[in-house]
């Protein structure tokens, strides 16, 4: 891997709010198609809302366990995974990348696969536009200080077990469109490169997949939306990269109990009653709409610090 830090994109710039409000979907997504097998799940067994009865879920031991039996049965060529990133003053315990990378890529790890992530490495070949727009960006994202070492565990995890995995590259002009004409970072062209350059990727790594092998996708849970509210829609590939996949295309999103609860704008959302059902030894995985998913991950799991590699 080529020297330099890793900066770590949309998950943590200014507009991560609204990345997380927007990736609950329009309350109305289309009908399925015939290419679409969804996972039969069963309404929540006590609702403790009404409109916690409108979600139908299925509890599970593990993420695992529950990703092996979304996959096995709706069998995607793309399985594109968002997580709401940790906050600071969050409970020190395992973020959602470091649950993927450990209890969740083995059981997905086809040989031959790919694992594409949203982050990107600075090379210092661009000058001052470069340095500039690397400064603002760390800045801005005020990222937890583990997050770095997680990316790069993922990536060496991913490697150990035969997945290819890929980072953004970034043009000169990339760095230079990051800045507006006063030379401070502009969030949404951020959003709006980090879009683009994913789609991009994962189209062409789409295109070269050969037999079972799959094309893994690590980032925020924005990128990745099948049905995001109007104004996020220019960040979402979801709905372009399932036209390439011609349907078989997988949105799951991780939810890390501590992350998202007493988040003012989650409360209101249908599926947030079940976070008070979720037990220490479960994971909860339910349908949002088709091909789209949430994983609510084990509380408390396991805490810090990082495992050597």
């Amino acid at each position: 891997m080529a020297k330099g830090p890793l900066l770590v994109l949309a998950l943590h710039v200014a507009l991560m709010h609204l990345a997380l409000t927007g990736c609950q979907r329009d309350p109305s997504p289309p009908n399925p198609s015939p290419t679409h097998k969804a996972l039969r799940v069963q309404p929540t067994s006590q609702p403790t809302s009404p409109a916690s009865a409108r979600i139908r879920q299925l509890v599970f031991s593990s993420a695992r366990a529950a990703i092996s039996r979304l996959l096995d049965t709706v069998k995607p060529r793309i399985v594109a995974f968002g997580e709401v990133h940790e906050k600071k003053g969050s409970r020190p315990v395992r973020s959602a990348i470091w649950r993927f990378g450990h209890e969740i890529l083995d059981s997905i790890a086809e040989p031959g696969s790919h694992l594409l992530v949203e982050t990107w490495i600075t090379k210092g070949q661009c000058g001052k536009v470069e340095k500039r727009a690397v400064r603002k960006v760390e800045t801005t994202t005020k990222r937890p200080q583990q997050t770095e070492s997680e990316i790069v565990t993922l990536i060496k995890r991913a490697k150990k077990r035969g997945v290819t995995p890929h980072i953004l590259r970034l043009s000169c002009d990339d760095y230079r469109a990051l800045l507006d004409d006063k030379g401070k970072l502009d969030p949404v062209k951020l959003l709006g490169i980090v879009t683009r350059l994913m789609q991009r990727d994962a189209e062409k790594l789409l295109a070269g997949l050969e037999g079972s092998s799959r094309l893994l996708i690590y980032g925020g849970a924005l990128h990745n939306d099948l049905f995001p509210r109007k104004e996020l829609a220019p960040f979402a590939f979801g709905g372009a990269l399932r036209r390439a996949a011609k349907g078989r295309y997988l949105e799951v999103d991780l939810y890390v109990p501590e992350y998202v609860e007493g988040d003012a704008e989650l409360k209101k959302k249908a599926w947030y009653p079940l976070l008070k059902t979720l037990r220490r030894d479960q994971v909860i995985l339910f349908e949002r709409g088709e091909g789209s998913y949430v994983l609510l991950m084990r509380r408390g799991a396991l805490a810090r610090p990082l495992d050597k590699e």
